[in-house]
């Protein structure tokens, strides 16, 4: 591990020197963890060149959900028992919640309740359409969590699966209002894609890269099979909720799995596990 990324780490709990903390209340000068305030005005390191920066080719996957303030504590509990069934890591900055008032904007996800926002991001591999990022099952199982507490999906953090049509009507109140407002100023569709077919309910169909060969990878399905998720996982329930596990680990020695590289070899492997 190199010295910028131990300092880097060190300043996230410690008074670092020389390091302007990562997390503040006062604007960088003092380490605050945790910090509560304004979400732009706790995020410090700001820079136009940072020297953690190793270049260009490090992309994440976000998933962010907005949750009625009176079911804090259950999301507060069910991700501690996730994360003791299986554990995973947050690099970037953990799990970040922030809060909101309520708001009357029609489609706004703090539409009508006093909000708590629990915010994920979870560093993707180079090919992240083959690999699974680091935890998947647990931030799978987080996810589909948020959502069963009432947990309305961000509009643009969301991955495609938490913006079907079943679930566009299911977590948005105002809807049909909305449906008719379209209608109303483009009656005729002109600048409808798929995802505003999907809110009005004309359409299911997702727009997904052609590369996308396992589904659940970067959310544009919950894994109904292991098909959907990365070779060496199986699709499995945990806490209730269909999730990619990574359990060839567990079942071959370690140096077999090491050497076994053929990916028709290891989907036969996970084929032999069914989803409970």
């Amino acid at each position: 591990m190199g010295a910028i990324q131990v300092w880097t780490e060190l300043s996230l709990y410690k008074q670092a020197p020389l390091r302007q903390p990562v997390f503040s209340e006062d604007g960088g000068f003092t380490l605050t963890n945790p910090a509560t305030g304004y979400a732009h005005g706790l995020m410090q390191n700001r820079c136009q060149k940072c020297v953690w920066d190793y270049g260009p080719g490090t992309y994440v996957h976000e998933f962010a959900a907005a949750l009625d303030l009176k079911r804090f504590r259950e999301a507060v509990e069910g991700i501690r028992n996730i994360l003791r069934l299986q554990g995973a890591s947050f690099p970037l900055y953990g799990i970040f919640i922030r809060f909101s008032p309520s708001s009357t904007a029609m489609m706004s996800i703090e539409y009508g309740r006093a909000t708590v926002h629990i915010e994920i991001v979870t560093p993707m591999r180079k090919n992240p359409f083959k690999n699974a990022r680091s935890g998947l099952g647990s931030v799978q199982a987080i996810e589909q969590l948020l959502i069963s507490l009432g947990g309305r999906p961000h509009w643009s953090m969301c991955g495609q699966s938490f913006h079907t049509k079943s679930m566009l009507a299911a977590n948005s109140p105002n809807i049909a209002k909305f449906r008719a407002m379209m209608k109303k100023y483009d009656p005729n569709g002109v600048f409808l894609n798929k995802f505003g077919e999907r809110i009005t309910g004309a359409s299911n169909q997702l727009t997904v890269d052609t590369r996308a060969i396992h589904c659940a990878l970067n959310s544009n399905c919950i894994c109904s099979k292991n098909a959907d998720c990365a070779t060496g996982q199986i699709c499995k329930k945990m806490y209730g909720f269909n999730v990619c596990k990574d359990v060839l680990r567990q079942i071959l020695p370690l140096n077999l799995f090491t050497h076994v590289t053929d990916e028709l070899v290891l989907r036969k492997i996970s084929n032999l596990f069914a989803v409970v």
